[in-house]
């Protein structure tokens, strides 16, 4: 494909949070080039099938992975065809009321997607007897619920009632934004935890269903009462918008990966050039001086965005290709994952070395693209001029420093059940840990289209420290949740019913194959560590809904364009009322007569002084 020889903003990658910010950027007329080394969208966002999913698990592919360890059989004899699975490596649900709604249809990516209710929410009760709780975010539902004793109803009514009091309520009864902490209650800046003790929400499971199961939150005790205030206001507005009694949440069909691609589609209506298979050798970095990466100040004034002023380094362009291929594309900013940003800076530093090294000949020889052993370039004087070292371990150079963060285990399994619970194959699991942070869990079924019509894909997830294992904290969350679901009324009348006695493990769902496996939490790289016009885009958490997503590529659209710039996903505020049309009718009209009475007042003055003050209506300033 020919290229420009300019854009004003290049993207690196198809992640979500990537593809939300070249959508934004080609809505608001800029040219965009998002590029993709890999041969499919969505980067670490993306939905493959079970083949192509393992393979990206492996060290140095899409995912990012660690550690992965595989049990059960991949046969397509006993699991089905890899091809008939859509497996996410982030799963995601949406709410239905919630800023990433908002986007698609502002961007008109709601074009290129569809969902499906989820059906159920549930917490695991682990004790004697583990069974699956229904969640109520209501207080409707926590009259209705079958789960809940008389007095547990009448604690969270009362903690509920005080809860959604904190909301301000608009006209008609509908929810509205939560006021900033420091203009409202001002309990709201104290931890969740405190509160709901505060409001007589002590007893560990009721408080698990409130903040893990209701408002999908992982540690109250870290997060403000403001934080679940706002949570809250997302769920009422969620809750029933698609008919009476409707859940709040929604599954994306054929996968979460199509929330990315929808985007993608959105940046290509917008103008944006798009290329998969297109790794990036460098970033092109210069200084005011124009020599390399860190040698002065600079100062980057492009129409892509406002000036930015800074002793770092800019980027100018990106390098792709390599030898007499390689070509060059000039940048206003560039933005990418923070993998991409952080090899392409790294080969960058290597090119500018050698560029330095061969004042008269270039680079020195060929950089070698992300994802090739350490890509340094020789000096010539060993191994030939020119070559990459391929040690990695003696390579000289370091990537752009990283902040510590905690480690997402993973883990994904295929039940030989068409799912979770008997009518139910969209259901969420949220598993409270006395002694680490909460598991979440989602089983999805053949009518998102995801897997074949006797199976279900299950997610599970949580963060903890590499060192305590992905199997010995998933696995056993993992049988938990089947054993409590065995023992549900409908399987043990279902395995009654085909003479299996009912009660026992067997007359509910097993795996057939599950993957566990680390990947590092978003860490985004240190500002001060990345040229000043170089955006990174920050790689799936550990949240279960993927609203925060449109939160983070408002804050990096901001941060890259300037404050004054529109957020282009954002919806377009409200037409202002008829009625207050009218009244700004009116008040035109009358200060257009009362004008017209001046003018008439001062020609009588003039015409007869002896007016003068007490003559007509006194004189307005106007």
């Amino acid at each position: 494909m020919d290229l420009a020889s300019r854009y004003d903003v290049i993207v690196l990658g198809t992640g979500l949070v990537e593809s939300l910010l070249a959508a934004a950027a080609a809505t608001s007329g800029k040219t965009v080039l998002q590029l993709d080394a890999q041969d499919f969208y969505g980067g670490r966002w993306a939905t493959l099938s079970i083949d192509d999913f393992l393979a990206a698990l492996r060290p140095g592919q899409a995912a990012g992975a660690t550690g992965l360890e595989v049990a059960g059989s991949t046969d397509p004899a006993c699991i089905g065809e890899s091809r008939a699975f859509l497996v996410d490596l982030a799963p995601r649900l949406v709410y239905g009321g919630g800023p990433m709604v908002d986007a698609l249809l502002a961007s008109g990516a709601h074009h290129y997607t569809e969902f499906k209710l989820l059906q159920g929410s549930y917490v695991l009760d682990s004790g004697d007897a583990p069974r699956l709780m229904s969640v109520p975010s209501t207080r409707a539902e926590v009259f209705a619920s079958r789960d809940l004793s008389l007095a547990d109803k009448r604690v969270l009514m009362r903690f509920l009632q005080r809860f959604s009091g904190l909301l301000p309520h608009e006209e008609g009864g509908e929810v509205g934004d939560p006021a900033p902490a420091d203009t409202h209650d001002p309990v709201l800046a104290t931890p969740f935890a405190d509160f709901m003790t505060n409001a007589g929400l002590s007893r560990p499971d009721l408080r698990a269903t409130i903040a893990h199961g209701a408002l999908l939150l992982p540690d109250p005790a870290l997060l403000s009462t403001g934080v679940a205030l706002d949570r809250l206001a997302l769920l009422q507005r969620s809750a029933g918008r698609y008919g009476a009694g409707s859940g709040a949440l929604l599954c994306p069909m054929h996968g979460a990966g199509e929330l990315a691609q929808a985007f993608c589609r959105s940046a290509a209506v917008g103008g944006a050039v798009q290329m998969l298979r297109s790794p990036i050798v460098a970033l092109r970095l210069e200084s005011a001086e124009g020599s390399r990466i860190g040698g002065g100040a600079a100062t980057v004034s492009d129409s892509a965005g406002p000036k930015v002023g800074a002793s770092r380094p800019v980027c100018t362009g990106i390098y792709l290709g390599t030898g007499d291929d390689r070509q060059e594309v000039a940048a206003g900013v560039v933005i990418g994952g923070v993998a991409e940003i952080a090899s392409a800076l790294r080969l960058g530093e290597q090119m500018a070395d050698a560029a330095q090294s061969h004042p008269d000949g270039g680079a020195g020889g060929v950089v070698h693209g992300a994802g090739q052993p350490c890509g340094e370039v020789s000096d010539g004087t060993a191994g030939g001029a020119g070559q990459p070292c391929g040690d990695a371990s003696s390579c000289p150079s370091s990537e752009p420093e990283r902040p510590q963060a905690p480690t997402l285990l993973r883990c994904v399994a295929v039940l030989d059940a068409p799912a979770l619970l008997p009518g139910q194959d969209r259901v969420g699991v949220c598993l409270p840990r006395p002694e680490g942070p909460v598991v979440w869990m989602l089983a999805l079924g053949h009518t998102l289209c995801v897997c074949p019509e006797n199976r279900t894909l299950v997610y599970l997830w949580t963060e903890a420290a590499a060192e305590r294992g992905a199997r010995s904290v998933l696995e056993p969350a993992l049988q938990a949740v089947l054993r409590a679901a065995s023992g549900t009324a409908l399987f043990t009348a279902q395995g009654a019913a085909e003479g299996g006695g009912g009660g026992g493990v067997g007359a509910g769902p097993a795996s057939l194959l599950s993957a566990v496996y680390y990947t590092e939490a978003p860490s985004g790289l240190r500002p001060d560590s990345v040229p000043s016009n170089v955006t990174a885009c920050p790689d799936p958490g550990s949240e279960v809904a993927v609203d925060s997503c449109i939160a983070s590529a408002r804050q990096l659209f901001h941060r890259t364009f300037g404050e004054e710039a529109r957020f282009p996903l954002d919806p377009d505020p409200p037409a202002p009322d008829a009625e207050d049309v009218a009244s700004d009718e009116e008040a035109l009209d009358a200060l257009r007569t009362a004008l017209r009475t001046v003018d008439g007042t001062e020609e009588a003055a003039k015409e007869n002084p002896d007016l003068g003050d007490s003559g007509g209506a006194p004189p307005l300033d106007v």
